[in-house]
């Protein structure tokens, strides 16, 4: 079973091969046994019942191959999304009147309680991440 990825005039889609034996050309024949849209997760059960066993395993492979690339490129996306934004936060912060405002941002946006679940997510209790408010001024007694 040959796996081809086809970037067609109007969209991209993913034909299953099969290469079978001609006696009359004396070499093997490529038949086109199905063709899916590109975005396809999972085999539809109309194609799957014409794969024999191990070409259904195959294309599962296949299929979960490409669900483990696509969770690491949105994953290193993701994290170097997330360090572009925190340095223009602090971009921000650092102009003049800048930091009450980033402060109030990151506070309706929830980023303590998401940094909290992210970092447990990463490393579990290994790190302690605790996130405070600033402390309010104290009134002088004296």
């Amino acid at each position: 079973m040959m796996i081809r990825l086809r970037n067609g005039p109007r969209r991209q889609t993913i034909q299953l091969i099969r290469t079978v034996y001609s006696p009359e050309r004396g070499r093997g024949a490529q038949t086109v046994v199905a063709c899916l849209p590109a975005s396809a997760t999972t085999l539809p059960p109309r194609v799957s019942a014409c794969l024999t066993a191990d070409e259904r395993a195959q294309v599962e492979d296949f299929f979960e191959n490409r669900r483990k690339r696509h969770a690491v490129q949105l994953a290193d996306y993701n994290a170097v999304h997330l360090s572009a934004c925190a340095d223009m936060m602090v971009l921000a912060a650092s102009a003049s009147g800048g930091l009450a405002t980033v402060q109030a941002a990151a506070e309706r946006a929830g980023i303590g309680t998401a940094l909290r679940r992210l970092f447990t997510a990463l490393y579990g209790d290994s790190v302690r991440v605790v996130v405070r408010r600033p402390a309010l001024p104290r009134a002088n007694s004296g």
